[in-house]
């Protein structure tokens, strides 16, 4: 509720004007946006460019692949929860070990689960965008 409260409440409400499901380049061919100072475009990022003739970003994706640890030694698979390998000799970029989260149910606290489930990372070129790519032609 932090963002209602700080748009809607106040000098704010008066000022703020929101509109959800709508589509913005649409409304802004036909001369339909309101009169503004200021406009927030909260879409994918990669259409407000190309509506302003810039090209597409390159992005990288994540595949997940799951494995389940068969009673791991001291209870977990790795001593944190989140390993980052940057090592171009791995094939992934990480392995998240979620057991190590402290809001886990009690029988996980307890030690009364022997196995634990971990979670590698691939970076790859298809799928949802995740990252964009560091790189002279994204920075321009």
């Amino acid at each position: 509720r932090i963002f209602e409260n700080m748009l809607f409440t106040g000098a704010a409400k008066d000022m703020v004007q929101l509109r959800l499901n709508c589509d913005f380049f649409k409304a802004k061919a036909e001369g339909k946006l309101p009169k503004h100072k200021m406009l927030v475009f909260t879409g994918p990022i990669d259409a407000f460019y190309a509506s302003q003739g810039l090209p597409k970003l390159e992005y990288r994706s994540i595949r997940f692949e799951e494995k389940v640890m068969k009673k791991p030694d001291q209870g977990f698979f790795q001593e944190a929860m989140v390993v980052n390998y940057t090592s171009a000799e791995v094939p992934f970029t990480r392995i998240v070990e979620y057991k190590h989260t402290p809001n886990q149910p009690e029988a996980i606290k307890a030690g009364e689960c022997k196995d634990s489930v971990v979670y590698y990372e691939y970076s790859t070129a298809e799928g949802d965008p995740y990252y964009p790519v560091p790189n002279p032609a994204n920075a321009a």
